[in-house]
């Protein structure tokens, strides 16, 4: 039986993008009879690692601090790497990549606002220590059918309110922006809101994810939609692939991005795709996941995405103000079941009590988005 050795970067361990990687790959053992396991963050300060026998490792993580020194550590120690949605620079014989296609994603975005008269374009929550993120910025400030500048990036050093802060003071100037995550857009979008900026009368705004909270927000969210379950299946594949050869054998593999588009960009017209342009530049240690309001975010989008039909209707008797027993009544199910339920919900995501839960529906969903994701789900 194949075994699959799993590296995955500590901050990135329980993000939405991860944790659907890991799906992916868990679907393709189980198809294949495959079986995986994790390892221990084997890092320190002399990128000593523990050992294990086997050959390769699939290596998961977009910190452009952490991935590297990760990769450099396994190498050192004979060990070959299948890198999954980092672009590696430093290369090494048999190291291997699976990677979204963030640099074709991004002109897709450019070409498709600029369809739209709307080319005037801000790149907003930029993480400098995101590999995928340098590779958005750097197409930004490559294209060559919108004039921009690195003044027209606003970044995101794990504060989304700074960056709020610093983009409001230009914000007249732009008629559209791409945020770096569908994350960052929904934190964008409340603020705008807030701030009397109209979504998508006064600015087109789109995002990159496959996330479930942005088809849930008003207006629900145009997006690079990103496919990190295909990237755990392909992962597999390519270690499996690797497993049988001889000798330095490397592949890289691209998944393609779709664009959906939605309301934020006023459901305009379709979207044509250009070819792809390589790497990235120097980045910075920056946490985006130190920002309590990027993770508030995450957890709802996580707690969604999770969330079964009795889940959801639960979620939407908190929203309209229900009680315990109201919904058993209403549910045909025991207070004691909807009281576990609920209890589940909270301490899966990391949420003190219902009143943050509430807080969280209100602040990032429409009015009706709970009742469109119960209807999403069978």
């Amino acid at each position: 039986m194949l075994k699959i050795p799993i590296l995955i970067e500590p901050n990135y361990i329980n993000s939405p993008w991860c944790l659907e990687t890991l799906s992916g790959i868990r679907q393709e053992c189980s198809r294949k009879k495959y079986k995986m396991y994790f390892l221990d963050n084997f890092l320190d300060e002399k990128e000593g690692m523990s050992d294990f026998s086997d050959e390769f490792c699939i290596v998961i993580g977009t910190s452009a601090t952490w991935v590297p020194k990760a990769v450099r550590a396994l190498a050192l120690n004979g060990k070959k790497s299948v890198v999954v949605s980092y672009r590696l620079k430093e290369t090494f014989a048999g190291q291997s990549m699976v990677l979204m296609n963030h640099y074709t994603a991004m002109q897709d975005l450019i070409s498709y606002l600029c369809a739209a008269e709307r080319s005037r374009i801000a790149l907003y929550g930029i993480n400098p220590n995101s590999s995928a993120d340098l590779i958005k910025q750097q197409c930004f400030l490559e294209s060559e059918i919108i004039q921009a500048g690195k003044q027209d990036i606003y970044p995101n050093l794990a504060s989304l309110e700074n960056c709020f802060q610093h983009f409001r003071k230009h914000v007249s100037f732009y008629n559209a922006v791409i945020c770096s995550t569908d994350i960052v857009a929904v934190s964008l979008l409340r603020r705008l809101h807030a701030e009397g900026i109209r979504v998508p009368e006064d600015l087109y705004l789109a995002g990159f994810g496959s996330s479930m909270i942005s088809q849930l927000t008003a207006p629900s969210l145009t997006t690079a939609s990103l496919d990190h379950y295909e990237l755990g299946r392909q992962a597999v594949n390519i270690f499996a692939y690797l497993a049988r050869q001889t000798g330095a054998v490397s592949v890289t593999v691209h998944v393609r991005c779709q664009i959906a588009i939605r309301g934020s960009t006023a459901y305009f017209g379709p979207v044509q795709s250009v070819k792809e342009v390589p790497d990235h530049p120097i980045s910075l240690d920056v946490n985006f996941y130190a920002d309590n309001e990027a993770t508030s975010i995450l957890s709802l989008d996580t707690l969604l995405a999770d969330a079964d039909r009795l889940d959801l209707c639960i979620l939407l008797g908190i929203r309209n103000g229900k009680t315990i027993e109201s919904l058993a009544d209403q549910l045909d199910a025991s207070d004691a079941t909807i009281r576990y339920r609920l209890h589940r919900l909270l301490t899966h995501n990391s949420l003190p009590d219902r009143t943050q839960l509430f807080r969280l529906l209100e602040n990032y969903l429409r009015p009706d988005a709970l009742q469109d994701a119960i209807d999403m789900k069978p």
